[in-house]
C-alpha cells in the first residue's frame, strides 16, 4: 500500500467519524442554545408593547424548547441507527459492534456526571465564562451519548437474542 493510499484511508475514516459526531454536537446543544437566548432575550426592552403578553411568550418559548427536545432524541436515535445501517467507516463498525468500547465510555459519563455533582463543580458557573462552556456541554453532550449507547446497546441485544436480526 503506497503512503497516498493510507493517508486517503486515514482521512476517510476521520471523516466519517466527525460527519457522525459534529452533527450530534451540534444537535445536542440546540436546546441549550435556546434556553440561552430565551434567558437573555429581554422582550420588554426590545417589544414594549408585548411585556404584557409575556406569560404567551414564556410558552411559546417553552413550546419551542419542547419540540427541540423532541427533535434531540429522534435525532440522536435515528442517525445512530442510519450511521450503523450504512456502515460509514470500520471504526465506527467497531465502536458500534462490540459492547465494551461503548459501556467504557458511558461508565466515564456516568463517572463524570456523578463527581460534578458530588463536588457541586458547576454550581455558580454564571459568572466563569469557561465553566459555564463546560456547563452546557457537560448537560447536553453525555445525555446525547447516553442515548447513543442505549441504541448500540438495544442493537447488541437483539443481534444476540434474534438471528436474523439485521440493522
Amino acid at each position: 500500500m503506497s503512503n497516498s493510499s493510507n493517508t486517503n484511508v486515514k482521512k476517510k475514516k476521520s471523516d466519517a467519524v466527525a460527519k457522525y459526531v459534529l452533527p450530534l454536537v451540534f444537535v445536542s446543544l440546540l436546546p441549550v442554545f435556546w434556553f440561552r437566548l430565551c434567558i437573555d432575550f429581554k422582550i420588554e426592552k426590545y417589544f414594549p408593547n408585548l411585556s404584557q403578553y409575556s406569560d404567551a411568550v414564556d410558552a411559546v418559548s417553552a413550546l419551542i424548547l419542547f419540540i427541540l427536545l423532541i427533535f434531540f432524541f429522534t435525532f440522536t436515535i435515528a442517525y445512530t441507527i442510519v450511521a450503523m445501517k450504512k456502515h460509514w467507516s470500520k471504526s465506527l463498525d467497531k465502536f458500534f459492534t462490540q459492547i465494551t468500547k461503548p459501556t467504557v465510555w458511558f461508565v466515564i459519563a456516568i463517572l463524570t456526571v456523578v463527581v460534578a455533582e458530588y463536588k457541586r463543580f458547576f454550581v455558580g458557573c454564571e459568572s466563569d465564562v469557561i465553566k459555564l462552556l463546560l456547563h452546557n456541554f457537560y448537560v447536553s453532550v453525555i445525555p446525547c451519548y447516553c442515548i447513543v449507547y442505549f441504541v448500540i446497546l438495544a442493537v447488541y441485544i437483539c443481534r444476540k437474542k434474534i438471528p436474523d436480526f439485521k440493522l
